[in-house]
């Protein structure tokens, strides 16, 4: 029987992989096209097999799946790869590892408070955020940023108004 790894990722790069003695170690390209195998023939029926996926930066492994000729699954899939995969005699057993470029889980929020003079201004962000208390001088800006927020979270501030400043506008963008 036979095993063929199919790779496939959302972004070219090459990929590491180790088997069981009879298969070793290789890589595939999922340059262009997206997608790369490579074929083990004349495979042992009589044991079970193991292909890995080593760990990439800024890559993680979305799945792992192996099934027989007829679409039975076979084999257990890990984080990194699946064991125990099954080879049929004069059958070909496909494993697909899918791999995607990992989102930043962190960005950066910037709070910029303009004012027309000096003056100092009292703001409360949501929990993470907390409270914070800008000045403005000269030139009449001041600028406070907050690193390293998760990018799956909503956040919220609110600024108690200064009796002394009339609010003029509020906006929000999304930067680079």
């Amino acid at each position: 029987g036979s095993l063929n790894v199919v790779k496939t990722s959302d972004s070219p790069a090459m990929f590491s992989f180790v088997g069981n003695s009879t298969i070793g170690t290789f890589t595939l390209d999922t340059g262009d096209p997206a997608t790369s195998s490579q074929l083990f023939a004349n495979l042992d029926t009589q044991i079970s097999y193991a292909v890995f996926c080593l760990k990439k930066k800024s890559f993680v492994l979305v799945s792992a799946v192996c099934t027989l000729e007829d679409g039975t699954p076979t084999g257990t899939p890990d984080s990194t790869g699946v064991s125990g995969i099954a080879i049929e005699a004069g059958q070909t057993t496909t494993c697909t590892f899918n791999n995607a470029v990992v989102q930043p889980v962190v960005g950066s929020l910037r709070i910029v408070k303009q004012s027309d003079s000096v003056g100092i201004f009292m703001f409360q962000g949501s929990s993470t955020i907390g409270s914070f208390t800008p000045a403005t001088d000269d030139p009449v800006f001041s600028v406070v940023m907050f690193l390293i927020l998760p990018t799956q979270a909503t956040y919220s501030i609110t600024e108690t108004l200064n009796p002394s400043f009339d609010l003029m506008s509020v906006a929000c963008t999304l930067g680079d």
